[in-house]
């Protein structure tokens, strides 16, 4: 009876011991995604309005059809796919859009 319980509590102790080591390495990758999460904050912080958002249908100057803005790139040009097709059609500048009515 005594080896067993001993038996048991050597292998509760060695199981405690890994479970404090893990939780010590888990404060690294919270630190590592509060680091991430200020990161995102600081850029949209930054970012420069734009004239258009995702999801707005808008009529190109150059296209006949209707375009869904799908992506703003840095560059301030738009990434737009026909709404009829979904087929992605181009980059586009904020002077060659329009948005539709």
């Amino acid at each position: 009876m005594y080896e067993t319980l001993m038996v048991i509590l050597g292998i509760s102790g060695v199981l405690n011991v890994i479970l404090f080591f893990k939780i010590w390495g888990m404060t690294d990758n919270v630190d590592a995604i509060k680091t991430l999460l200020e990161d995102s904050r600081e850029r949209k912080k930054n970012k420069t309005k734009t004239k258009f958002d995702v999801g707005d249908h808008v009529i190109a100057k150059s296209y006949n059809g209707v375009l869904e803005i799908i992506d703003i790139y840095d560059d301030g040009s738009y990434n737009c796919i026909d709404v009829k097709t979904n087929e992605i059609v181009g980059a586009y500048k904020e002077n060659e859009l329009t948005k539709k009515k």
